[in-house]
Formats: C-alpha cells, structure tokens, sequence
C-alpha cells in the first residue's frame, strides 16, 4: 500500500510540474502576443499623427509654390519665411516618428502599390511618372501614405 500511496504521489507531482511547465509557456505566449499588439497599436497611432500632420504639410507646400509667382517685401516676406520655417518644422515631427518619405521623381515607373495615380496624361513613355504631386511615406515597411502622382499613358491610338 505504501508503494502505491508513493507511486500516486508521484503522478500527482508529475502532473502538476506538467501543468506548471503548460502554464508558464501559455504565460509566455501571452507576454509575446501583448508585445505585438503594443508595437502594432504604437504604428496604428504614428500612422494616424503622420497623416494628419501631411495634410497640413501638403497644404502648406502647395501655398509656397503659389507664393513663388508673387514679389514680396518687408514685413510679408519676413512672414511668409516664417510660414516657411513652419512647415520645415512639421517635416522634422513626420520625420521624427521614424516616417520617411519617399523617393520618387519624375521618369520613375509607377508601381501602384507605391503610387497613387491621381491623373494621366495621354503622350509620354508608357507606365513612366509625369509629375509628383504630393509625397508618399514610408513606416518601416508600411505605406503610410502612396506618392500622389500624374502617370503617362503613353500615345493615344
């Protein structure tokens, strides 16, 4: 009887370490899950800061190139430099939360998971980018946001 009671005990023993053993590793599973969910939520909120920030970004750039036509002096071209240094600012904060932006330049070859055609041209070298309107940005791997650009279609038949 007493070599029974020893041989339950240690089943007993053996089945608890292999519920602690389960247990730790489930704990351990969940610790690796959170910290993916944390980094995920953490990209979520940089994408969503960055996207508002290149609007205004994009706003801003477009009223300086409108602005190049124009003479200024005196006291608005001292504001409008500051307007200028502004929107420099608002670059560096993009930058700042690890979001570069893209190199894309007119003659690329538009590739629409990078760029976004936001009007054709019907003369030009096929599949080639006219013009960039706005910039993409990139987090990483992900796309922020695609390059806005005009894509040539090529000759029109």
């Amino acid at each position: 009887m007493d070599k029974n009671k020893k041989q339950n005990k240690s089943a007993e023993v053996l089945e608890l370490e292999n519920q602690l053993k389960k247990a730790l590793s489930d704990y351990s599973n969940l610790e690796r899950d959170i910290d993916r969910r944390i980094e995920l939520r953490s990209v979520q909120l940089k994408m969503q800061l960055a996207m508002q920030l290149m609007e205004v970004l994009d706003a801003g750039e477009l009223a300086m190139k409108a602005k190049a036509g124009v003479k200024l002096e005196g006291e608005l071209q001292a504001w409008i430099e500051g307007i200028g240094a502004i929107l420099v600012q608002v670059g560096k904060t993009i930058e700042s939360l690890g979001i570069k932006k893209m190199d894309v330049k007119s003659g690329d070859t538009f590739d629409s998971s990078m760029h976004e055609a936001v009007a054709t041209l019907n003369e030009g070298e096929k599949g080639k980018i006219s013009e960039v309107v706005s910039g993409g940005y990139l987090l990483g791997e992900y796309i922020v946001r695609p390059a806005r650009v005009v894509v040539y279609q090529g000759t029109a038949s």
